[in-house]
């Protein structure tokens, strides 16, 4: 479970950083080198925000909630 969540959450994240980065880049019209100084800060949201969800998929995977509602095949619970 641990590997899947990991690799899901690297994944998305360099998803959402690119899609970030492209959108400032040429819907604001900051250009690619200028919107570049946005990457750290968007690395970082990213990087808590897998955390976060790391951390609430750990604990309510021990609650039984899961086998409850379900998971949608996310994670095995």
């Amino acid at each position: 479970m641990k590997n899947r969540i990991i690799i899901s959450s690297v994944t998305a994240e360099l998803l959402m950083v690119t899609g970030y980065w492209f959108y400032e880049a040429v819907m604001i019209g900051e250009g690619f080198v200028a919107a570049f100084a946005g990457v750290s800060g968007n690395i970082v949201q990213g990087i808590v925000g897998a955390a976060g969800a790391y951390f609430l998929l750990e604990a309510f995977s021990h609650t039984g909630i899961f086998k409850i509602y379900g998971t949608g095949g996310f994670v095995k619970g």
